[in-house]
């Protein structure tokens, strides 16, 4: 039995399987010393070549095993189905141009629905509203790509809107400067495409944590929540368009906590 994360960004326990984009193949020996399963996508060939590995940009999950996904990721979405997830194809089509590229890029926090609602699909924000997710609408259409999750309350971002927006609904955000992490074919990558919680207590980052220039502040905001940032390996930061967590490591039953 698969134990689907109810907060898909924020795992209870240690990470089991994920589904990456090709952007992270680099890394899968790395996430299998770890004990995490990865499944990798199909290469989206509607997008920009430096992102059409970029799993963010082609599947989201509301939690609970409910995904949405592009056209091309329908391989992703027969496995889901198969190991007792809900896949749904979504309506639209990518396109090359922003806002066309991003129909996907939002994140779940809670019982909270972050995107940039002009620019995500309108299926999935139907889907949003008819779950009474309170919607927190932000200027960055790339929003799951700028946005790293830590605690409900707690995020990481490097976007100044997105800082702005959460604070105004009560979260504790950092916010880092951008130019540490690489997205060949761009100037800079972004947060949450290098770094993901893979338990309670490790954010993991795609690269080498200590050659952010904000090492020592992530640190402490960290350290606030009892979080230990893991390095992946020895390279620069690396945005691999996140991660998408599929389940984790079922607590013993004296153990478990709600997701």
């Amino acid at each position: 039995m698969r134990h689907f994360l109810k907060n898909p960004f924020l795992p209870d326990s240690d990470l089991k399987e994920i589904i990456v984009g090709a952007a992270a193949e680099p890394f899968i020996n790395d996430f299998n010393a770890l004990g995490i399963k990865t499944t990798v996508g199909n290469s989206e060939k509607a997008l920009q070549a430096p992102v059409r590995g970029h799993i963010d940009m082609s599947v989201m999950t509301f939690g609970s095993g409910l995904y949405y996904l592009s056209k091309t990721q329908r391989m992703i979405g027969e496995w889901i189905d198969s190991v007792g997830g809900k896949a749904v194809i979504a309506d639209e089509n990518l396109g090359y141009e922003y806002p066309l590229d991003v129909p996907f890029n939002c994140v779940i926090i809670g019982t909270d629905f972050i995107c940039n609602s002009k620019t995500v699909s309108p299926q999935i924000l139907g889907v949003a509203i008819s779950k009474n997710l309170r919607i927190i609408d932000v200027k960055q259409g790339y929003t799951k790509c700028s946005l790293c999750p830590v605690r409900e309350n707690a995020v990481i971002t490097d976007d100044s809107g997105i800082e702005k927006a959460l604070l105004k609904y009560g979260y504790d955000v950092l916010k880092v400067s951008k130019g540490s992490v690489r997205l060949n074919g761009f100037d800079y990558g972004f947060i949450g495409g290098c770094s993901a919680m893979i338990s309670r207590d490790i954010l993991l980052f795609l690269g080498n944590f200590e050659m952010h220039s904000d090492k020592d502040r992530i640190k402490a905001f960290l350290q606030n929540y009892g979080i230990t940032p893991q390095s992946l390996n020895g390279d620069v930061l690396t945005d691999i368009g996140s991660i998408i967590p599929v389940s984790y490591t079922h607590l013993r039953a004296h153990e478990t906590r709600e997701d």
